[in-house]
């Protein structure tokens, strides 16, 4: 990386390192707001440092590509200067710091870290938007792949498809689905901790904190139930013997949640036990104050080369349904996927209800009719649909809280991650519905104990948040049903996520409303005007 020489003045919007940077932006095809957004905020930043260390101080930059995104470093030497903490704009930036983790890909973020005497801050972009000729859908290419390979396999001699199916898809297909859970563990530990660590103190994650756990908590569990519900329509059969439930089976599942030590999680990637981990630590920083804040800055970095690790390693999923589709029409067992059509049926019905129940609980119990609710959501929900990602609508729903709804800033700054974390109606009904068709496709049985430990788990999984194939991946080893519905069920997923991920956000959105009306927490004037 190489570093540039340049001073602080006042006409940091148009020195030649921002300059740079927009040149390199609009290169990659970024448009003029999101090139003025990442402008503003650099420059900003910037007057903070010429306010504390004077003009025409010197300090060093550097403008490059960076894992699919612009950064614009800046180095200045000197005393530490937390622009987060002692800046112009610190209020509105410790705003920006909780949210960076879930905005990180959508819009610009900044990092700030102190280290021999220098502050080193980096300014990133949006990630690079891919160019319109390249693959828009891996998972439909994935598909069309799959089926095209797995025929052609069918015509060729017995022991050359035998070694293509089972010496060396099979192989590579364990690979791929190891690595995605080896990095999801840590992933899931260090977000629980900055999660946690983010709020101001102790006392507010046992009071709000609490609170708002037991809202999550519930509403997990009705998304649960119905989708328990939709999913029996298509499955009918029960196993007469339900011997096998006992209460010393409630006990060890319980208890299973919690460590043993700090190792074995991280070994056995138990995403309920590196959530649990994860929580105690957050709290074990919060209790620490300012004495944590350096653990606090070196968790963040590690954080992002985490996620950036994971960013590498998930251009691989598509080859997950590709090996699954093509193992299908080389044995010639294509009819597999025609049941397709119960799991789409049942995901669009169920977030349906979900959703409407929501809407009509929420216009009941805060006293607002339900065309206001709509009017000043729908926008959440249209953005999430159109772009199929909750991330891309993150900066909105804190804008719409704010401005349309009334919200506390304060409150949307604790309620967003820690709802992006934790409440996931999506996971819920993704985990729900395909374990109750695979035991109907498989001959598998429903029993009592096969309910409660579908139950647990997707309950630990929906709050650990750990991705819906990762997630699948360990609840289908749990419940002992076959691992390659995975990728049989990633494409049936793609006819469905746009919907059901605008839906989770409708829901977040309007849980938020319920739980800041209920303590004090939102402008009522400005929640009922409908303007």
């Amino acid at each position: 990386m190489k570093l540039k020489q340049s001073k602080l003045s006042a006409d940091n919007r148009v020195n030649s390192f921002l300059l740079e940077s927009v040149k390199l932006l609009k290169k990659e095809g970024f448009h003029e707001d999101e090139c003025k957004e990442f402008v503003e905020k650099a420059a900003g930043l910037l007057d903070d440092f010429r306010g504390r260390f004077g003009e025409g101080y010197e300090f060093e930059y550097s403008v490059r590509k960076h894992f699919g995104r612009i950064e614009l470093r800046i180095i200045i030497p000197g005393e530490r200067f937390n622009p987060f903490e002692d800046g112009s704009g610190a209020e509105k930036r410790s705003v920006e710091k909780v949210l960076q983790r879930q905005l990180r890909n959508t819009t610009t973020t900044i990092y700030y870290s102190y280290a021999l005497g220098k502050n080193i801050i980096s300014v990133y972009s949006s990630t690079i938007r891919r160019r319109d000729f390249e693959i828009k859908s891996p998972i439909l290419w994935a598909l069309i792949l799959g089926l095209i390979a797995g025929l052609a396999c069918r015509y060729l001699p017995e022991n050359v498809s035998r070694f293509l199916t089972d010496d060396l898809a099979d192989p590579v297909f364990s690979v791929i689905v190891g690595m995605m859970s080896g990095i999801m563990g840590p992933v899931m530990f260090l977000s629980m901790v900055l999660a946690i660590s983010s709020l101001e103190n102790i006392g507010k994650l046992t009071d709000l904190g609490g609170k708002i756990f037991r809202c999550i908590i519930k509403c997990t569990f009705i998304v649960m139930c119905i989708s328990a519900a939709v999913a029996l329509c298509f499955y009918h059969e029960f196993s007469a013997d339900s011997s096998d439930f006992a209460a010393k089976q409630i006990i060890k599942l319980v208890l299973d949640i919690f460590p043993s030590n700090f190792v074995t999680p991280f070994a056995e990637n138990n995403s309920p036990q590196l959530v649990v981990m994860g929580f105690a630590m957050g709290a074990a920083l919060l209790m620490l104050g300012e004495n944590a804040s350096e653990l606090n800055n070196s968790l963040n970095h590690v954080n992002d080369w985490m996620h950036n690790a994971l960013s590498m390693v998930f251009t691989l999923t598509p080859v997950i349904p590709f090996i699954s589709i093509f193992k299908l029409f080389a044995s010639g067992q294509e009819k597999t996927l025609l049941n397709g059509w119960e799991f789409i049926v049942a995901v669009y019905i169920t977030a349906t209800i979900c959703i409407i129940l929501k809407l009509g609980w929420i216009s009941v119990r805060c006293k607002v009719p339900i065309p206001v609710l709509w009017k000043k959501t729908f926008p959440l929900f249209s953005r999430t649909f159109v772009t199929g990602s909750e991330s891309a609508a993150m900066a909105m729903e804190y804008e719409i809280s704010r401005d349309s709804l009334g919200i506390n800033p304060s409150f949307s700054a604790f309620w967003i991650p820690m709802s992006y974390a934790m409440l996931n109606t999506e996971s819920v009904i993704y985990l729900i519905i395909p374990s109750f068709l695979i035991s109907k496709y498989t001959g598998t049985p429903i029993t009592t104990s096969f309910i409660l430990t579908l139950v647990i788990l997707t309950l630990e999984l929906s709050l650990a948040s750990p991705g819906t194939q990762n997630a699948w991946v360990i609840l289908f080893a749990s419940l002992m049903l076959p691992e390659h519905y995975v990728g049989i069920f990633a494409v049936y997923k793609m006819l469905t996520s746009n919907y059901t991920s605008a839906c989770n956000m409708f829901y977040s959105v309007l849980e938020q409303i319920q739980i800041s009306s209920a303590l004090g927490e939102v402008d009522r004037a400005r929640l009922e005007n409908m303007g």
